[in-house]
């Protein structure tokens, strides 16, 4: 009975996937990182902050939020997701980024830094959208 027990218990039962898991591998000492339905993992926030490339475009989301996954379909249908990092808060780290970033009042809000370290914050779909399709003109 236990041994029984045992199995129902390991064998993963009708749990759906968590899109924000973080899956790391090391291949012969080169680490890759995956963290799900297409969110950028924390250390690429560090790394995108400590490095000169501006501007830095970075989008605090939610998974359980709908309006996020409105315009990250939005962001990927229009071919910007290469340019922009989009994160989500329910992840702690990206949420203290959030806060120190003064982003962290909505989801989704964006945070831009142009190449002169000037910060601009908005939050919402139309006013995110609206700024990146000026800013990429439509690309």
């Amino acid at each position: 009975m236990f041994l029984a027990s045992l199995m129902i218990t390991c064998s993963g039962g009708n749990m759906p996937a968590n899109p924000n898991t973080v899956v790391t591998a090391d291949y012969y000492g080169v680490r890759e990182r995956t963290s799900g339905a297409g969110w950028n993992h924390p250390e690429e926030m560090d790394f995108a902050m400590s490095s000169d490339s501006r501007p830095l475009i970075a989008i605090f989301s939610a998974t359980w939020c709908g309006p996020c996954k409105i315009l990250k379909k939005a962001i990927i249908e229009k071919g910007w997701r290469e340019r922009v990092l989009i994160l989500d808060v329910d992840i702690p780290e990206n949420e203290a980024r959030s806060i120190l970033l003064d982003a962290h009042k909505a989801v989704p809000s964006m945070v831009f830094i142009d190449s002169n370290n000037k910060k601009m914050v908005l939050s919402g779909v139309g006013n995110i959208y609206n700024f990146l399709d000026e800013l990429y003109q439509g690309k």
